[in-house]
Formats: structure tokens, sequence, C-alpha cells
């Protein structure tokens, strides 16, 4: 097992740290060695604390001393220049939290050139949700699908517009607090309704799962029922463009992205 190293203990930092340390296979978990960034300092020091096989480094430099791969887990705007100050291997294994499109780390990691993209959702934490990778790469594939579900792209053109989905947890989220509101507002407990609500989407998104490569259409049509009350509110959301302005909100993504 390779010496782990984090350099940056952001939100994605902690939630992949944290899934790592609690996979279920005791013998993979005994395996681990992981090496925290200083910063930032509470995340690191409580992961450090919470979890044997985690120590916290004095500077990101003894990170990537100590370590056989590198993950970049840094703000995109900090990235360049926290990189370029440090001193890489040739044969480490680095892979970026970041998203491609608001930096390609690749020239500010050399000599290393095993470079690998991924996107880790942060319920990776409880081993769950899709982790984005390019390039497709088998030992970073193996170690990540303990923590998610490694979806692997042929370019980064396909890397950048799926990275633009993940965009729309806030988006997601704000529409089960408008559902729970409104229910608050016509006279719903709010405990009521927010475990209502929540059990609901819960169960819709389990049946999403079960797609592969046909898309949506057929669960659409299988919630509705002539003149039923999914088929009325599909049809006033669609005559008021709702699901346009979602399209929009990707596209100015993808525009900033690209």
């Amino acid at each position: 097992m390779p010496t782990l190293g984090f350099v940056g203990c952001g939100a994605i930092a902690e939630a992949v740290v944290r899934g790592l340390c609690t996979i279920p296979d005791v013998s993979f978990r005994d395996k681990l060695s992981i090496i925290l960034s200083p910063r930032s300092a509470e995340k690191s020091s409580a992961l450090a604390a919470e979890f044997g096989m985690c120590s916290r480094a004095e500077t990101n430099q003894e990170v990537v001393d100590r370590a056989d791969w590198v993950f970049v887990c840094l703000l995109a705007q900090q990235a360049g220049s926290v990189l370029d100050s440090l001193q890489f291997k040739p044969e480490q294994q680095i892979v970026s939290f970041i998203p491609f499109g608001l930096i390609d780390i690749r020239p500010h990691v050399g000599p290393a050139t095993n470079v690998v993209f991924a996107i880790p959702m942060p319920s990776v934490a409880k081993h769950l949700g899709p982790i984005l990778m390019y390039p497709p790469n088998k030992q970073v594939n193996e170690l990540l699908s303990h923590i998610g579900v490694p979806v692997e792209v042929p370019d980064t053109a396909q890397l950048t517009t799926v990275t633009c989905g993940t965009a729309l947890m806030a988006p997601y989220f704000q529409l089960l607090g408008t559902v729970t509101k409104w229910m608050e507002q016509n006279g719903v407990q709010r405990s009521a309704a927010s475990r209502f609500v929540g059990s609901l989407f819960h169960c819709v998104t389990v049946d999403a799962l079960q797609v592969q490569g046909d898309g949506y259409d057929a669960l659409t049509e299988e919630c509705q029922t002539a003149g039923g009350l999914n088929e009325q509110a599909l049809r006033e959301l669609k005559a008021a463009g709702a699901y346009g302005h979602w399209e929009g909100a990707l596209d100015s993504i993808l525009t900033r992205m690209s």
C-alpha cells in the first residue's frame, strides 16, 4: 500500500480521508498510512487525533517528501503558487481534486508526470457518490472504489462537462428546502415535512441509481398517470421554462470552466 499524502486539508480532503479511514475492510484499513497537510490546522489535527493511520506534517514539502501518492486538495487560485514551491519526485502518483477547468496542475508538479484528475463528492466520507476520473488509472480507481463509484472519462472535454453537474448539489438541496417550507406554510410541522421530503427524494434517488445507459425518460413516464398529480406538476414546470433555467445554469458553469 503506498503512503498517501494530502497537500491541503479542506472539506473534500477531510471527506476522502474519513472515507478511507472508515472502510469496513479492516485488513485494508490497517495498511493505510496517510500524511496530512498542516492546513487547515483544525481539520488535519482532528483527523490525526481520531485516526491512528493519519499523521500531520509540519510543512507541505514534508507531505511530498514522505508520500508515494500526493493528493492535491488546494483552492484553485492558490494551487499554482503552492505547487511551484514544492519539489516533487518523478515516480510519484499525483491526484488532483481541483476541477480541471479551473487549473491544469500538470505544469506545476514536475518532474512528476503521472497525474490523475478526480472529483469526489463530500459523501465519500460515507462511502457514497460518484468520483469522476481522468485519465483512466487502474491503481487510483482501485483505491477510490473503496469510498465511492469511480467514473472514468476518456478526455478533458468530457471531464469538464461532467464536472459541471457537481454544481447542482446546492440547487438540489434548495429544491428540497423549498418543498419543505411550502409544506410548513400550509400547516405541516417542520419535522414531519423534513422527514417526508428527505425520505421521498431518497427513494427517488435509489430508483435513479438503477438507470444505466437509457437516460431517465422511462422513469419520468413511470411516475405519471393520465390526469395525475405528477403529470400536472411536470406540465406546469415545463410550461414555465423551469428546466431551461437548470440548463442555463449548467451552460454558464461550462463557460466558466472552459
